[in-house]
């Protein structure tokens, strides 16, 4: 079964073969070339940044490759078949409900799915996107000096 999910993210790798075991698995995945380049996602220093954007299957790799990271944070949310967010950290791990989080941080009710599917949709995208705000963490400015 797949899964579409928005991901957001970067990972610190301690030398070059880390970095290029991660990119193997996104290569072998099918995500560079379909959604990822891999010149736009290597920065300086073994930095592998994951753009915002929503991806096939992604998600449930994102710890397998922070096993190889010396630091990571990545972000990432879902609504398809539930509607849960996730950050994936060296620090820390967190899996969110993220109905229970869009009422903790003053999201109005959801609208019914059944009945109001286009409305229901709208504040799902809504509340994915401020959950994924809300967690994000810049890449280190080395990435980018």
């Amino acid at each position: 079964m797949s899964e579409m999910a928005y991901v957001d993210g970067w990972y610190d790798f301690a030398d070059k073969d880390a970095l290029e075991d991660a990119l193997a698995k996104l290569r072998h995945g099918g995500w560079i070339g379909n959604g990822l380049d891999e010149e736009d996602i290597v920065k300086k220093d073994n930095i592998l940044v994951i753009p915002f954007g929503s991806y096939r299957n992604l998600h449930r790799h994102l710890s397998d490759f922070g096993e190889h990271a010396d630091t990571y944070h990545v972000v990432s949310a879902s609504s398809d078949g539930y509607l849960m967010g996730w950050v994936d950290a060296s620090a820390d791990g967190l899996e969110i409900d993220l109905n229970e989080w869009a009422v903790d941080n003053g999201f109005d009710d959801p609208p019914n799915a059944d009945e109001e599917f286009e409305e229901y949709v709208e504040w799902s995208e809504e509340v994915m996107t401020a959950f994924m705000s809300d967690h994000r963490l810049d890449a280190p400015e080395q990435a980018f000096a």
